[in-house]
């Protein structure tokens, strides 16, 4: 559901709708990684989300996911491909994505599996969860 000027409003999308939004906001959040701009990338989030990166320990919300990605190498940068998405409710979206994190000491493979949420008319990515593909 999106709100807006206090109205309630559902929203349903076809299946290329639904793969256009998410490929838009993982566009901007692999640009963000790209450019290293931690704030961007929490941006993209939203203000209560769940997050699992590489880290042991999960967290919540845009101040620990800025922190997350400041403390990232400079020289990071990410790559997806789209390999799932539906829309899970009204106003909610889930997505699988193949990533590749290219870091200074090499490529790491992960699937991403996130949660959009439509809010204020832009979709934010509520939960957020990385698992790395183990290679032989």
């Amino acid at each position: 559901m999106s709100h807006q000027g206090g109205v309630t409003q559902t929203i349903h999308l076809t299946l290329p709708e639904i793969d256009e939004v998410l490929g838009s906001v993982l566009d901007r959040w692999a640009d963000a990684v790209n450019r290293h701009q931690p704030d961007d990338v929490a941006e993209l989030f939203h203000p209560e989300a769940l997050f699992q990166g590489f880290d042991p320990d999960p967290g919540r919300g845009r101040s620990f996911i800025a922190a997350y990605y400041d403390k990232q190498p400079d020289a990071l940068s990410a790559d997806y491909e789209l390999l799932s998405a539906r829309q899970s409710g009204p106003g909610m979206i889930v997505g699988f994505a193949l990533v590749q994190f290219h870091r200074p000491e090499g490529t790491v493979p992960v699937y991403l599996t996130v949660v959009l949420e439509a809010d204020a008319g832009d979709w934010r990515i509520s939960h957020y969860h990385v698992s790395k593909i183990a290679t032989a």
